[in-house]
């Protein structure tokens, strides 16, 4: 493992692999690829009183064999709090084969953040943004398929604090 700190100059994503991709520069100025794995997700606000009937039709339903996970959390919708769904997708570009199906159900009232890409979601939630340093922690890797110097599997990346 390495601690190392890197300028961010962009990120892109590899959908059917759930890799976000942050390519970076080294303190001396070496291209360096950082690779995350990370789940892509979208929420949705089940009508009022229907949760437990979305559950049961989203556990028995195919569309669930397209979802690794999902969790119940409470959000704010106009200041008010509201339980929704967090569906966390199997591979980042299931977000929206999931929503297309969900949306249609009597159960659901809405769905939010389905638009937002993998390289997004991991910005937001991470607090990262371009022409900005952060921290990583990771191995390197050999990686002759992309013009970098060195590629590193990332395990944490932060943004610095200074």
């Amino acid at each position: 493992m390495v601690d190392m700190k890197l300028f961010l100059l962009d990120l892109d994503h590899v959908n059917e692999k759930n890799l976000v991709r942050l390519w970076c520069k080294d303190e001396s100025s070496q291209p360096v690829v950082v690779e995350v794995k990370y789940l892509n997700y979208f929420y949705v606000l089940p009508k009022e009183g229907k949760l437990n009937q979305f559950l049961e039709r989203f556990e028995s339903d195919d569309v669930a064999k397209l979802v690794e996970r999902y969790e119940i959390v409470e959000r704010k919708l106009l200041g008010k709090p509201v339980k929704v769904v967090k569906l966390y997708a199997k591979k980042a570009g299931d977000v929206m084969d999931v929503r297309n199906v969900v949306k249609e159900w009597e159960e659901v009232e809405e769905e939010y953040e389905y638009t937002i890409t993998l390289s997004q979601r991991f910005m937001l939630d991470e607090g990262i943004t371009p022409l900005s340093w952060l921290e990583v922690d990771g191995a390197i890797k050999k990686d002759g398929s992309l013009d970098v110097s060195y590629v590193v599997e990332a395990s944490s990346v932060k943004p610095t604090k200074d």
